[in-house]
């Protein structure tokens, strides 16, 4: 005695596999404008979320002013690489909580390192450090002439 049972073809396992997922694909995702007002609310309000589980640091990373909205991408400025590693490391989660806020799932988020002018350190001498100390504490110019003494 045969058992015959029913014929299993994994080319026709793949082929509706493929018209499954574009019946998917297919699904409306929302798409609701938002501006930068509506934006700013939500961060607060994610800031706080943020400050009340103890994740300061992230916290503190997510300016809202700093937010640009171009089209569905949110552009946060930072001001250096342990604020980037830090915004990377949160970037999905903060993604899919930005894209259910504010109903939009075409929501894109990008950082841009902010451009910080760097200090150049001037050589100051002695002499010049004295006159920055006097124009803040006269009575030290006194004090030199009253005990004669040099720089």
């Amino acid at each position: 005695m045969q058992v015959v049972g029913p014929k299993i073809s994994i080319k026709a396992k793949v082929n509706e596999k493929s018209a499954d997922d574009h019946i998917i694909s297919q699904i409306e995702k929302p798409h609701e404008l938002f501006d930068k007002e509506l934006l700013k609310k939500t961060l607060e309000v994610y800031i706080g979320e943020q400050v009340k589980l103890n994740r300061k640091s992230w916290a503190y990373t997510i300016k809202p002013d700093d937010a640009v909205i171009k089209e569905d991408t949110v552009i946060f400025m930072i001001d250096n690489s342990p604020q980037e590693i830090e915004f990377n490391k949160n970037k999905e989660e903060f993604t899919q909580y930005l894209r259910d806020k504010l109903n939009n799932q075409f929501i894109a988020i990008q950082t841009e390192k902010r451009e910080i002018e760097e200090m150049t350190a001037k050589t100051i001498d002695p002499v010049q450090k004295f006159e920055n100390m006097v124009k803040e504490n006269p009575v030290l110019l006194e004090l030199k002439n009253t005990f004669h003494l040099d720089l």
